[in-house]
């Protein structure tokens, strides 16, 4: 559950770098306050969030590495040139150990996601953002079907449901 909950956080990024249902209320990160988030320049100007789980490890959106067009690509076939070089700016995530609290029939956490999510108000996502987020799981927390995480955005207005099964 708890893999799934930073699994989730990386998620909500991917999907918000594809759309923008939602006016962000979050700010920029400082350097170094996201060690584990890595940006994935991908070829025509895509470009994606990743989390640094190994120092060779990087979790992603799927969308992001398995080019579907082009019939030469080997999605098994990606690699890192060298791994990373730990640092106070550069680190793996590390996993929360405790339990969710519980309240209201789920289990719920307060939480920071931190990507690079296109706002739509600049030509490069490069400059790291955060936001506070309610992640909750359980069987009341997705009106969906309760084998979902969900990351609830500022005051409750917008929810995404994740397939817990399919993060991890």
């Amino acid at each position: 559950m708890v893999i799934n909950l930073a699994f989730s956080i990386f998620i909500l990024f991917c999907i918000l770098e594809n759309s923008n249902p939602i006016e962000y209320k979050g700010s920029f990160a400082e350097l170094g306050e996201f060690p584990y988030v890595v940006l994935l320049l991908i070829n025509k100007g895509m470009s994606c969030t990743g989390g640094l789980l190994e120092p060779a490890w990087i979790v992603t959106a799927a969308h992001c590495v398995v080019d579907k067009q082009n019939k030469k690509f080997i999605p098994e076939d990606i690699t890192l040139e060298k791994p990373f070089e730990m640092n106070n700016c550069v680190n793996i995530i590390e996993m929360a150990g405790d339990e969710w609290p519980y309240k209201d029939g789920g289990e719920y956490r307060s939480c920071i996601a931190a990507g690079f999510g296109d706002l739509g108000k600049t030509k490069s996502n490069t400059k790291l953002k955060k936001m506070n987020v309610e992640a909750t799981h359980g069987e009341k927390s997705c009106p969906c079907t309760k084998r979902l995480e969900c990351l609830m955005l500022q005051k409750k207005s917008f929810k995404i449901c994740i397939p817990a099964t399919t993060i991890g």
